[in-house]
């Protein structure tokens, strides 16, 4: 019995520190499955920011594609710019060489007889002077080699205002001239072409005062249809081809040919290149001026894409953080579980433990209670 009781009170102090072993292990257990829960909640929560900041990045994203793609085209829009400017700007270029060229030309009266270069430079002195012919008629490009050619010698003569004013040109200079006087040019009334003969003068503008003149120098020309290299032989009409090939009255014939430069028009060309001229320099004004705010807005977006880019990259940094931190919040609560697990295994194993000891507690106490039995009865007898 003695033996038993030693067991008893050993097994007894056993299954006090297995008790103790096992409130331990249920404190351990709930301090853990507290740190799960914490755990989770902080994983959530960092999983809603990551899903906010994501979407925000995306609009992010979004706003700066667009900004990309606006900036692109503007910068698109700069060069195509530039390139129509350095073109209008060739364009001027050529127009000034022209331009000077013509403006001497016409100014320094260049081809013109030494007399008839006098009197044009003297304009104060003979204000009466209109010029000379074949600068004061209009003339298109492509008929300007036949004008020349029907017009011949009277090219060069000079036309003023009256007869008068000629004599005394005339009387003063000691060159040779020829000078028509306007107010002395008997009116002309031309025949209607037949069929479709064209007439020379119908591609010819000039002053209303001049008219008349030209009625009578070139009024019975007509135009050399583009098929034929001469006209009929009984053609009693003067006839010029475009390339200016002049016939009259069927046995003088004329030839331009192939000098490129035409004296006629060219105060008319003077004119038309100034014009051109100054269109050029304000097409480049206005081309300069739209570059300028177009380089300024693609200035903008560029300083605003750079914004928005910052907002994304600081977006993206502000991602790859709460997904590191998720990461260390999932390795963490892993790391609980794993805890968890551990302590349930030892409260499994603690508590077979107890059981085992409450068995063996429950039977030394029966095999001692037996042998108190036997030992009263024993004493009895």
């Amino acid at each position: 019995i003695r033996e038993d009781e030693g067991s008893l009170e050993r097994i007894k102090t056993s299954i006090i520190e297995i008790d103790k072993k096992k409130d331990s292990l249920d404190e351990q257990l709930s301090q853990y499955s507290q740190k799960i829960e914490n755990s989770i909640a902080g994983i959530n929560l960092v999983k809603s920011d990551i899903e906010i900041q994501e979407k925000e990045n995306g609009a992010f994203s979004v706003k700066v594609d667009k900004i990309q793609a606006q900036h692109s085209q503007l910068e698109e829009n700069i060069l195509t710019l530039k390139e129509e400017r350095s073109q209008l700007q060739s364009q001027q270029s050529a127009l000034q060489t022209q331009l000077t060229f013509y403006t001497n030309i016409v100014e320094n009266h260049e081809g013109r007889p030494e007399g008839i270069k006098n009197i044009l430079n003297d304009q104060k002195r003979y204000p009466f002077v209109m010029g000379v012919l074949a600068d004061i008629i209009e003339v298109d490009d492509h008929y300007k080699k036949a004008v020349e050619s029907a017009l011949g010698e009277y090219n060069n003569y000079l036309v003023v205002d009256s007869r008068k004013n000629a004599q005394s040109i005339v009387v003063e200079s000691a060159h040779r001239l020829a000078i028509f006087a306007l107010d002395s040019i008997p009116e002309l009334t031309l025949e209607k072409p037949k069929y479709s003969d064209i007439l020379l003068l119908s591609k010819v503008k000039s002053d209303a005062k001049v008219m008349p003149l030209l009625k009578i120098i070139m009024g019975d020309v007509c135009i050399l249809p583009s098929h034929k290299l001469e006209p009929d032989p009984n053609s009693v009409c003067n006839w010029v081809s475009e390339s200016g090939n002049y016939f009259s009255r069927g046995f003088i014939y004329k030839s331009s040919g192939n000098e490129n430069k035409s004296v006629i028009g060219r105060k008319q060309k003077l004119v038309q290149l100034q014009k051109d001229y100054e269109l050029t320099k304000k097409q480049t004004q206005k081309l300069d001026s739209e570059l300028k705010s177009v380089m300024k807005d693609a200035d903008e977006f560029r300083k605003s894409l750079q914004l928005k880019t910052d907002e994304l990259n600081s977006g993206i940094q502000k991602l790859n953080e709460s997904e590191q931190k998720l990461n260390q919040q999932e390795y963490i609560s892993v790391q609980h579980m794993e805890t968890v697990r551990e302590i349930n295994e030892n409260q499994k194993e603690t508590t077979a433990r107890l059981i085992d000891f409450n068995i063996r507690l429950k039977t030394i106490k029966d095999s001692i209670h037996s042998l108190r039995m036997e030992y009263d009865k024993s004493s009895e007898k």
